[in-house]
């Protein structure tokens, strides 16, 4: 506590000397402001009060010269000269014990000289030991001057410092009492929004793995507009039933917080990770969809590298969707379809590491709650068998069978497709076109339109998904059909 109260008297003081050398500069500033400010009125004054000599000597005769000069009136300080512009001696002067004394004499040799040729000359010189401004001027009959003892502005001078001193003064001791008030408000609010920041922090993140919550999930996509640029990626950690029986929940806790840590490594930087809860995860990244392939093959290397010291081998199934694909709705459909491919490659590592959910189909074991139908197709034979979870789980016979193409013709009418999704509806739905994206090795290919019902149109999605690696070659998948 002492300690705490001798910086802030430290502190204190600093302010204080530093507003006392604020002052002094500003002083020091003030005086050569005013310095500069009477020289140049000094100047102007002086100027005006020659060239009226000049204008009056110039009616006169010589022998009048010396009358008419000594009669104008002038500040104390101030002397006018008119001397003869060969000789330069004084043939009229404010100061009668001028008269007939030369300018040289007066130490103006050079500036006589250098007016024979300008016309004008200014400066300062000393006359009778005191420094003065002088103007001399060249005209056609004489050369005709004024001097003006500097000295007779330092009253006035220092009267002005001493008021800016005062002044200042005053200012100083109410600007310290100011910083130190604002010093202490500052101090209270910056406390208190760090608080606030805390709380918020705190409510907002998931305790265990330091993403963020659904809380802030739900804040967060309330604000994001439909039209920006952004990857949304639904997240599923694989084998965390598996862990937690075989080894216990600290262990299933453990592979959670690899995962999130793994997430968050690769993610955030271009957005935020969600822990929307138990094992799902979901990120979203304002990243375009070139940029985040990129991404993603870093994210599979950070996958298939992390080791920590009970989890040997980390495993997560996710699906992303970009934003710029289709026209979205909402964010809930984005997410929708992010959660379709997710709950694919999901499936899909089930079937490769034989798995057996329950005796259901590994191609969509996690998909049927998501759709109304669920097709296993063959592109190279043009066939479709339609997968129906009842029948699969009470191990009913498969009869719906037929020609895929027969199936896109038949499944919609397509005079209540939108007419600006129509051509691409056509399009994607031939099996030529199917056949060469699988050839290709698309991991998906989605078919999203609006079909007319009513007054109104409702969105239809169709995800057709390659069963595997070696699908470019076998032609088989699923199609997935989402109203």
């Amino acid at each position: 506590m002492y300690n705490k109260k001798k910086k802030i008297k430290h502190k204190t003081l600093k302010i204080f000397f530093l507003l006392i050398g604020t002052i002094v500069t500003a002083v020091f500033l003030e005086a050569g402001i005013l310095y500069l400010v009477n020289s140049q009125n000094v100047y102007k004054t002086s100027k005006v009060l020659l060239d009226q000599t000049i204008e009056i000597v110039e009616k006169n005769k010589q022998s009048e010269v010396r009358t008419v000069v000594a009669d104008i009136p002038v500040y104390k300080g101030i002397a006018l000269y008119v001397a003869d512009k060969e000789t330069g001696r004084i043939y009229g002067a404010t100061d009668v014990s001028k008269i007939g004394v030369k300018l040289d004499d007066m130490g103006l040799r050079k500036q006589r000289k250098k007016i024979a040729k300008e016309k004008i000359a200014s400066g300062i010189i000393r006359v009778d030991g005191k420094k003065n401004y002088y103007i001399l001027k060249k005209t056609q009959k004489y050369i005709v001057g004024i001097t003006y003892w500097i000295a007779v502005d330092n009253k006035s001078n220092l009267i002005a410092i001493l008021i800016m001193v005062v002044y200042l003064s005053i200012a100083a001791v109410g600007i310290l009492f100011m910083v130190l008030r604002l010093s202490k408000v500052k101090k209270k609010n910056k406390e208190q929004s760090v608080m606030l920041s805390s709380i918020s922090e705190i409510s907002n993140t998931d305790k265990m793995t330091g993403c963020l919550n659904r809380k802030a999930y739900d804040e967060d996509i309330s604000e994001i507009r439909m039209d920006s640029q952004f990857i949304y990626v639904s997240m599923d950690v694989n084998g965390l039933k598996i862990i937690n029986d075989r080894q216990g929940h600290a262990a299933g806790d453990e592979l959670i917080c690899v995962a999130a840590s793994c997430m968050k490594t690769r993610f955030d930087r271009y957005g935020k990770v969600y822990r929307m809860g138990g094992d799902e995860f979901a990120a979203i990244l304002f990243v375009k969809r070139e940029q985040f392939e990129w991404i993603r093959r870093q994210f599979d290397g950070d996958i298939k590298h992390w080791r920590c010291n009970r989890i040997k081998e980390l495993s997560i199934s996710y699906g992303y969707v970009s934003s710029s694909e289709c026209q979205w709705d909402s964010m809930k459909e984005i997410s929708d379809v992010a959660d379709i491919r997710m709950y694919e490659e999901k499936a899909m590592y089930y079937k490769k590491n034989g798995v057996d959910r329950q005796g259901q189909p590994a191609a969509y074991v996690a998909l049927y709650r998501l759709y109304t139908q669920i097709l296993q197709i063959n592109l190279e034979k043009d066939r479709y068998k339609i997968l129906n979870w009842e029948e699969t789980k009470n191990k009913k016979k498969q009869d719906s069978i037929g020609a895929l193409s027969e199936w896109f013709h038949n499944f919609e009418d397509i005079r209540l497709i939108h007419s600006d999704d129509l051509v691409k509806y056509l399009k994607k739905t031939k099996i030529e076109y199917l056949k060469k994206q699988f050839a290709n090795k698309k991991k998906f290919v989605t078919i999203t339109y609006r079909r007319k019902e009513g007054d109104s149109y409702k969105r239809i999605t169709l995800e057709i998904i390659p069963e595997d690696e070696n699908s470019q070659n076998t032609y088989e998948g699923f199609l997935y059909v989402k109203e």
